[in-house]
């Protein structure tokens, strides 16, 4: 058996971003909040090779780093896991918002496609020929509101 990882993103499942105004007034840039982390859905799968055996794995956007128990994984080599970022780690992403256009009504629900990566690694050990690494990436999707509108629905992240 070859061995092999795959992480992807749990479809619908996008984080969603707070949002805060900068500064007062129409067309004024929204900011990422600082309060809540933004929670991101992964699914990731692994397999080693024959006589191989899974000894770790790791998955991480920004800053933050998760290591799910190989142990843990469903009898097909697969896992959920949720990331809880902090926005601190997230404040690139304040230049790719977009509430000021004149297409955005402030209180709609946005999607920002392949805002962030995240990465994925297994460590495969053999007991003659060690180990080795394997490594996957992936796109993942953001939600937001613009700030100014009426809050948003609860539960809008599967929270």
């Amino acid at each position: 058996m070859t061995a092999w990882l795959c992480l992807a993103a749990v479809p619908g499942r996008a984080g969603v971003l707070e949002l805060q105004q900068a500064l007062e007034g129409s067309g004024a840039a929204p900011l990422l909040g600082e309060r809540e982390p933004v929670r991101f859905f992964l699914r990731l799968v692994a397999a080693c090779g024959d006589d191989e055996e899974l000894s770790s794995l790791s998955v991480s956007i920004a800053d933050t780093r998760l290591a799910p128990d190989p142990a843990g994984l469903d009898d097909d080599g697969s896992t959920e896991v949720t990331l809880a970022v902090s926005p601190r780690q997230l404040q690139g992403i304040n230049r790719r918002l977009l509430c000021s256009d004149s297409g955005a009504a402030e209180g709609s629900l946005k999607l920002l496609r392949g805002a962030f990566s995240a990465t994925a690694s297994a460590r495969c050990s053999h007991a003659e020929r060690g180990s080795r690494l394997l490594y996957a990436s992936t796109d993942v999707d953001v939600s937001y509101w613009c700030p100014g509108a009426d809050q948003p629905p609860e539960d809008t992240d599967g929270r």
